[in-house]
């Protein structure tokens, strides 16, 4: 009677572990949790004429550091002069129009050339041709060594001199996006050209090794630049370009910021 009794016991036990799970819990158990993807690393822009609001090329190196070599040192660089006060002047381009916003207001510009470089002076007033021919002029911009610009006979060159020795020039970089409309080294990214090339697309250099490390397309962009976001406490420096442009044809000339790790753009309120 015993053995009878444990064989049952045995046998119901075996049911019991062989039950099959519930249709909701087996579908629980066969299926892995959502997981959104990350942005794809090559973006193809759209074919039509609205705006593209991603970049064709994802950064390879986001740039939340300086390059490890200095401006000042860098070998791509013309060698920086020790005797030259580079801090009793400025360079500039003199325009067919008074701008105080662009030209110093101690720069004596009767003396100079319409839409050339120099350097002034300002101690002494002294005007000293940087390059004799005209250069576009939002596409020069300086560091506190070297000063970078783009001659209007050759639109996608970017030339640079160390301060100072002004007859040196020396081929930088060629930029194979187009024409070079824009040009800005900002202060807290020394290390990095920014530029705008044909008027569509925002690219950020490694000064030191040449490489591409952001770039950004929009229907037009009439400047662009990551790194100076005045007035936005929300906005990390580093994460988002601010450009003035138009995202459409239809649409007004405006200013924006672009976070570039998800594309989004978003008008800049603060003017």
């Amino acid at each position: 009677m015993k053995k009878s009794l444990s064989i049952v016991l045995a046998l119901l036990l075996l049911l019991t572990a062989c039950q099959v799970m519930p249709d909701d819990d087996q579908s629980l158990a066969s299926t892995p949790s959502s997981i959104t993807p990350p942005p794809s690393s090559s973006v193809v822009p759209p074919s039509s004429s609205t705006a593209s609001t991603v970049p064709t090329t994802q950064p390879t190196v986001p740039p939340t550091t300086q390059p490890t070599v200095p401006p000042e040192t860098n070998p791509n660089l013309p060698p920086v002069l020790t005797d030259f006060d580079t801090e009793d002047g400025t360079a500039f381009i003199t325009y067919p129009f008074p701008n105080v916003e662009l030209m110093p207001n101690w720069v004596p510009p009767a003396e100079c050339l319409v839409d050339h470089l120099y350097w002034v002076v300002e101690s002494t007033k002294e005007c000293i041709l940087i390059c004799d021919e005209p250069i576009y002029s939002r596409s020069y911009t300086k560091t506190d060594t070297h000063i970078f610009f783009v001659k209007e006979s050759e639109p996608t060159k970017v030339y640079v001199t160390a301060i100072g020795d002004f007859s040196n020039h020396q081929l930088f970089y060629e930029s194979t996006y187009g024409n070079v409309s824009y040009m800005i080294v900002v202060s807290r990214l020394e290390g990095y050209l920014q530029f705008v090339a044909d008027e569509k697309k925002f690219i950020m250099l490694d000064m030191t090794t040449g490489e591409i490390v952001l770039s950004m397309e929009q229907y037009y962009i009439e400047l662009a630049h990551i790194g100076t976001v005045p007035h936005q406490e929300d906005i990390e420096i580093r994460e988002w370009i601010s450009f003035r442009g138009k995202l459409s044809e239809d649409a007004l000339n405006g200013q924006y910021f672009y976070y570039w790790k998800t594309g989004e753009v978003k008008p800049d309120t603060s003017l």
